[in-house]
């Protein structure tokens, strides 16, 4: 019986040594820790029931103490891991937040640029037409302009309106010149709407 028993017991720590060879060092760390406890306990036995060996008190709570500082070594060690992926996530979290605000920054920055792009853009433009009206009111000659429905612009000289008498925006060019014939201002419409599609003839050619 004993030698089976002892055979036994040394298969069994065999195959463990064979198991940690291929296991990560956790597994490693876990079957000794394991194996010093079964140890342990197989010493008591053999030494408390059979008297093989000598024996004077319990050794197991010494594996049992073993094996429970192989497997808080090991949570540490899981610990340990889950913290620095932890603190690897948090850094690259913190990279992408200072990207994203350095991003957000250029499209304020960008914005502002072009706010203040359309604002010198609009006070040109401004400051042009400003320049052409003062020119055409200057000028001592009446100056208009009309599309191909014949009403006048908005641009126009004052000398119109002391050559028609009238405010002239938003008159149709036959209507201000032939204010009371209108046979002569449909005259003139028609004649002036040839001319307009003649020149946009000529310009899609």
């Amino acid at each position: 019986f004993y030698v089976v028993l002892s055979l036994s017991v040394i298969t069994i720590f065999v195959t463990i040594a064979r198991n940690t060879r291929s296991g990560n060092y956790e597994t490693k760390t876990f079957i000794w820790g394991f194996s010093l406890f079964l140890l342990f306990g197989f010493y008591d036995i053999m030494g408390m029931y059979f008297r093989i060996v000598p024996w004077s008190q319990y050794i197991i709570p010494y594996g049992m103490f073993i094996f429970l500082l192989s497997m808080i070594y090991i949570l540490g060690r899981r610990f340990a891991e889950i913290h620095d992926k932890l603190r690897l996530y948090s850094d690259d979290i913190e990279a992408k937040n200072a990207a994203l605000k350095l991003a957000y920054q250029e499209v304020n920055e960008s914005r502002d640029k072009l706010s203040e792009w359309n604002k010198d853009l609009e006070q040109t433009i401004q400051n042009r037409t400003a320049s052409i009206r003062n020119l055409l009111d200057n000028a001592g000659q009446g100056f208009l302009t009309f599309g191909a429905d014949l009403v006048v612009g908005s641009e126009f000289s004052s000398e119109c309106r002391n050559i028609f008498g009238c405010s002239i925006s938003g008159k149709t060019f036959p209507e201000l010149v032939y204010p009371e014939d209108a046979e002569e201002r449909n005259f003139l419409a028609v004649l002036l709407v040839k001319i307009l599609n003649e020149q946009n003839e000529i310009q899609r050619n």
